[in-house]
């Protein structure tokens, strides 16, 4: 077991007498659990019973408690450490009612947010100015108002630092602004993906002054027709990979990962090699549509397939391609072949999956399996875009 620091104990003098609490850390990075008015035994017992959990990984735990049942937390802390644990153990953290701060400090979102982003140690310093302003609202409360006051208040001081401290210095860039709205969203979202919230606020809605990047139009899924007008545009290689990404809506990442010791075409089932969340990772079935091509593919490929061989090798010596980028160019070129004039990248044909499947009456349960969303509300409201016309022929059912 890892050595921690010290929960130590404070009190000080106050009219009612004296008062315990429990202080950790430095005073700039200070953590707190006020005991109130109990005896200097009680709180040496406290101590060594938040120390002990702290030690054990449970701080979360404890913090959650403290934040939700005040009274009973000091009520059984002070008292016997085995009923304090019999209490917290069936004590489950309501992580939406914690504060900004503690649910950054405490969740297991930083973790996961440093393995996400190679850019995490600038995200880290946007925190560093979110949190003296927004830390102390609830999770579950935040709200896109509260953002925007956040980002008007954003100044530049001392040499070019950020720094939330109104009237000092001049505003912010629109797009540093942007920057410090989606650290934010980035950790609404994971509460959202881990149910610790009920709903995601749309922090994507917010207008800013000044940010360059703009929003994209949604651009319309391919349907039936135009998949195949792709595929016989294109050579072997890349009418396989259409047929695939199209076919089970894999990610451009994970279709260029693609091994052939991943396939099993007797069963008809594939090891997505993914590694964007804990889902992607699976062995998902394959579609008629993924199998054929498949199958067409490994009897021309050159070289021939090897197990552990790259499924789909880019021209240089057989190595996979750069995620997305190595054929995003091949697959506009061959839309153009095909009479598509809107524009066609890879994640086009993660969304052509989900609406073909939608509209081909596959089931909303296993379209997501398939393609691994985090969430059906994800394959709702983002890759599922069927047409007007689309929608017009599911209610053919009305004809009566």
């Amino acid at each position: 077991m890892a050595i921690r620091g010290q929960w130590r104990v404070d009190a000080s003098k106050r009219p009612g007498g004296t008062y315990f609490r429990l202080r950790y850390g430095s005073r700039d990075n200070r953590k707190q659990l006020g005991l109130g008015y109990v005896t200097r035994e009680e709180a040496d017992t406290a101590r060594d019973y938040v120390q002990s959990e702290h030690d054990a990984d449970r701080l979360s735990l404890l913090w959650s408690w403290y934040e939700r049942d005040h009274e009973g937390f000091v009520e059984h802390v002070v008292g016997d450490p085995v009923v304090a644990k019999a209490a917290l153990d069936e004590f489950g953290p309501d992580w939406g009612r914690m504060s900004l701060r503690s649910y950054f400090e405490n969740s297991s979102y930083q973790v996961w947010r440093a393995h996400q982003v190679k850019s995490w140690p600038t995200e880290r310093e946007y925190w560093a100015r979110i949190l003296p302003v927004l830390g102390s609202v609830r999770v579950r409360d935040l709200d896109p108002r509260d953002v925007m006051d956040y980002l008007d208040g954003l100044r530049v001081i001392r040499g070019g630092r950020n720094c939330s401290l109104a009237n000092e210095g001049e505003p912010v860039s629109g797009q540093t602004k942007v920057h410090h709205r989606n650290a934010i969203r980035a950790l609404l979202k994971y509460a959202y993906r881990k149910r610790h919230i009920d709903a995601l606020p749309d922090l994507a809605a917010i207008r800013i002054k000044g940010a360059t990047t703009r929003a994209k139009p949604q651009v319309d899924p391919l349907d039936l027709d135009e998949l195949k007008a792709l595929m016989d545009a294109s050579e072997p290689k890349f009418r396989a990979m259409w047929g695939v990404q199209a076919g089970v809506g894999l990610r451009p990442g994970e279709l260029v990962r693609m091994r052939w010791s991943d396939v099993d075409l007797e069963r008809r089932v594939l090891s997505v090699r993914g590694t964007k969340t804990t889902a992607s990772a699976a062995v998902i079935g394959l579609t008629p549509l993924a199998t054929k091509a498949l199958l067409a593919w490994r009897e021309v490929a050159v070289p021939r397939p090897t197990p552990d061989g790259v499924v789909f090798p880019s021209r240089k010596k057989g190595t996979p391609y750069a995620s997305r980028g190595g054929y995003k160019r091949a697959l506009a070129m061959a839309a153009q072949r095909a009479g598509i004039e809107r524009p066609v990248t890879p994640y086009l044909l993660r969304a052509t999956f989900a609406t073909i499947a939608w509209a081909m009456g596959v089931d909303e349960d296993t379209a997501v399996r398939t393609g691994r969303w985090t969430d059906a509300a994800m394959f709702r409201r983002v890759y599922c875009r069927p047409r007007p016309q689309d929608l017009a022929a599911r209610l053919d059912a009305f004809d009566f």
